[in-house]
């Protein structure tokens, strides 16, 4: 019987370098030996990919709680789709976001009820999705730091539904991926120093998981 691979999921607020780590990591885990896939929630599956196109325009209206439907729905396919069945062949998966971002964003940022997310996340997809292996939220605590790492990607065609949202709207964010990680347990690690001190950080925790597991 194939051994169950390891979800690992690398979490936080736009402009912390999820994607960046994400691609490290994975590269990391190849150099090794280790089967691996990486996935960029809600972006994956076709779609799932095509979900997060409506999710991403900020010209589209929408109220909270269609978004939360969205989100679960791309999350939902992806989890079917290609992280379950990555998992079940033995590959790690490394993934930036997942379910948390939907509590922090539409809980915290656009006020709906965490429970009521989670229970309808966890009747629509999966346990195991909820629980992953490992998850880390990259966190900055100066906004300005995050924003200028946002000014210097490439301009998008669309504006971007919650990158737009107000200074507001992304304290609560920032504020509730801090609140939500210590309530859960979850490992915060500081996203304003170097990308390679960041990586180093993650990969220590990465090693502590794989020796526990071995």
């Amino acid at each position: 019987m194939q051994n169950r691979g390891r979800y690992i999921v690398i979490e936080g607020n736009d402009g912390t370098g999820k994607s960046t780590q994400v691609e490290r990591l994975e590269k990391r885990l190849v150099a090794l030996g280790i089967q691996c896939s990486q996935i960029h929630e809600p972006d994956g599956v076709p779609t799932a990919s095509k979900l997060r196109d409506i999710i991403k325009d900020g010209r589209l209206e929408r109220d909270a709680w269609t978004n939360v439907l969205l989100f679960t729905a791309a999350r939902r396919l992806n989890w079917l789709q290609d992280i379950q069945p990555s998992l079940e062949a033995g590959k790690f998966v490394v993934a930036a976001r997942n379910w948390y971002s939907t509590v922090v964003y539409q809980g915290y940022g656009q006020g709906e009820d965490i429970d009521r997310i989670e229970q309808f996340t966890l009747d629509n997809i999966s346990i195991d999705y909820l629980k992953p292996d490992l998850t880390i939220v990259l966190s900055m605590e100066a906004e300005s730091s995050r924003t200028e790492r946002i000014a210097k990607r490439e301009s998008l065609e669309r504006p971007d539904t919650f990158e737009s949202m107000p200074d507001d709207f992304q304290k609560r964010v920032n504020d509730g991926y801090v609140d939500f990680a210590q309530k859960q347990g979850i490992e915060i690690i500081d996203a304003s120093r170097s990308i390679d001190e960041v990586e180093k950080d993650i990969w220590n925790r990465v090693e502590q998981l794989m020796e526990a597991k071995s």
